[in-house]
């Protein structure tokens, strides 16, 4: 394998963990322990942490005394929710026909789908925004919905198992759905704005969970990649 694929391998393995929000916040990335987990030298390893400290999913400490994992502030999730919400409405207004005509396909999943496709519920989300960040235009615009996918993933499933959650979006889906259908962008834009709200003011809460659950296991990050293989 070459040394890019290597340190490619690498950083996907870890921001994996590191995304899943498993490790807790201020856990040193021991770049040994790392490369024993991955079965990798020191090298590919510690181009994917300087590589991950550069895109804020990890900080390194000053005077280079090493790495760790970080907590995401809630401002910045929130932020990162209603950038997506911005540009879905955008597309949904300034390209209106290519919408209507193209972004059928992405409804293919049935909104009334029980609550064990959780994760079908999920990809249709996530296919949602990357195909209305590809119809923009801009890519600016697509590239900060391809970041916004992956690193809301965790966060989206977090919510999507909450009691009751799966049905609620489900119908907010199909909602959207029929106003995109109707050429009703004003409307489809006001549902896209609700849910945001709604979603980002469940932010704390799922957050604090997700953290409690984090600490209260106490995985290192090799440990947790360990755990992946």
């Amino acid at each position: 394998m070459a040394g890019r694929d290597k340190a490619s391998r690498a950083y996907l393995d870890i921001k994996a963990v590191l995304l899943s929000h498993r490790v807790p916040p201020s856990t040193f990335l021991n770049i040994k322990s790392l490369a024993e987990a991955l079965r990798l030298s020191a090298t590919p390893v510690r181009e994917a942490l300087v590589r991950l400290a550069q895109e804020d999913i990890i900080f390194q400490a000053p005077l280079g005394r090493g790495y760790f994992s970080r907590a995401f502030r809630i401002d910045e999730l929130a932020s990162e929710f209603e950038a997506a919400r911005l540009i879905a409405s955008y597309t949904l207004v300034e390209q209106r026909d290519r919408v209507a005509s193209e972004l059928f396909w992405t409804f293919a999943v049935d909104g009334n789908a029980p609550s064990s496709n959780l994760f079908e519920h999920s990809l249709l989300i996530e296919r949602f925004h990357l195909r209305l960040g590809e119809l923009s235009q801009n890519l600016r615009f697509q590239r900060v919905m391809e970041v916004f996918v992956e690193r809301s993933r965790f966060i989206r499933l977090h919510d999507l198992s909450a009691p009751g959650r799966l049905e609620e979006v489900g119908e907010v889906m199909r909602d959207l759905k029929r106003s995109i259908e109707a050429d009703e962008m004003d409307a489809a834009v006001e549902i896209l704005r609700e849910q945001t709200k709604t979603t980002i003011g469940r932010l704390p809460d799922m957050m604090q969970e997700i953290l409690r659950r984090a600490i209260a296991a106490g995985l290192s990050a090799e440990a947790a990649l360990v755990r992946e293989r």
